[in-house]
């Protein structure tokens, strides 16, 4: 049966948001934006989910570093300022639900 997971992977549908803040002394409000295009990841095996009773996906640390990028600093053309750029899951979402649970009973971090 993991076989089949190997042949024809879940596709894992997500959107990230994007948090930008200044990191100076004067602190303002971070602006944030939404990703317009859902990004996909395949899961073929060794990548641990978990589905709860609500069909809510739960995504491990496994893959989280897998799709989230690092934590940039990123130096402005104002002086003294510097900006601060990290992202966030914003959803995720898998089209077959249950075959997505079959897939958490495989591969699972408990």
């Amino acid at each position: 049966m993991k076989n089949k997971f190997k042949e024809n992977p879940l596709c894992l549908y997500y959107r990230l948001v994007k948090w930008k803040s200044v990191v100076s002394h004067n602190r303002t409000r971070p602006t944030m934006r939404v990703d317009k295009k859902e990004k996909l990841i395949l899961l073929d095996g060794n990548k641990p989910i978990n589905i709860n009773k609500q069909n809510k996906i739960e995504l491990f640390n496994s893959i989280k570093n897998d799709i989230i990028p690092r934590i940039k600093i990123i130096s402005s053309s104002i002086p003294g300022r510097i900006y601060q750029v990290l992202w966030k899951l914003y959803y995720c979402r898998i089209e077959d639900i249950e075959r997505a649970k079959l897939y958490s009973l495989f591969w699972n971090n408990y």
